[in-house]
């Protein structure tokens, strides 16, 4: 492809940092909390993961979707999400 080829229509001023190749839904105290957010993910189409963490001595389930290796996927996993009313946060995975 030429140098000069313009971006795609999908690059959007508001496209995730790079790097980012996951989003994490949200972080919960049980188990169970986030396997009802697995589930409601499920629903809409978007496989997710539980990422078990500790902080400040506290085990959080981290409810994440992703990796995925392009930008165009991640955007329309965040336009997914807001439809549901969740604010995703950008993450590496």
């Amino acid at each position: 492809a030429p140098a000069t080829e313009t971006p795609t229509a999908e690059v959007k001023p508001s496209a995730l940092p790079t790097g980012f190749n996951g989003l994490q839904i949200g972080s919960y105290k049980t188990e169970e909390q986030a396997l009802a957010m697995q589930n409601r993910l499920k629903r809409s189409g978007l496989q997710s993961q539980t990422v078990k963490a500790t902080v400040h001595g506290e085990t959080w389930f981290r409810v994440r979707v992703g990796p995925v290796s392009d930008a165009a996927t991640l955007s329309k996993w965040q336009q997914t999400l807001s439809g549901m009313g969740i604010s995703a946060l950008p993450v590496r995975m």
